[in-house]
């Protein structure tokens, strides 16, 4: 899934190819979350901010992965082990 928004780096601009919702009850939980989603490759876009939902409080934090991201992943399993991005053929039968 493409999302319409461009991001602006110093260098390029990329497309936001995928975006989550950290959130969390309090700043440990967040934390927790958004360290979760960093080690998964994701960015932080813009600042934490703070809702209401029936439980009380919730805290919340943007992340991305630009498309450039996406690409720096494939490569980077392509290098690791070239036989899970190879093109696997598929036969079927007909009865």
């Amino acid at each position: 899934m493409r999302f319409p928004h461009q991001i602006q780096t110093t260098a390029f601009t990329s497309m936001i190819a995928d975006y989550k919702t950290a959130s969390g009850n309090n700043t440990a939980d967040l934390d927790t979350e958004v360290k979760r989603l960093l080690k998964q490759g994701f960015q932080l876009h813009g600042n934490p901010y703070a809702g209401q939902d029936s439980g009380g409080i919730v805290l919340f934090q943007a992340m991305i992965k630009t498309d450039n991201d996406i690409q720096d992943e494939q490569e980077e399993l392509r290098v690791k082990n070239p036989e899970t991005l190879r093109p696997r053929i598929r036969t079927s039968v007909v009865p």
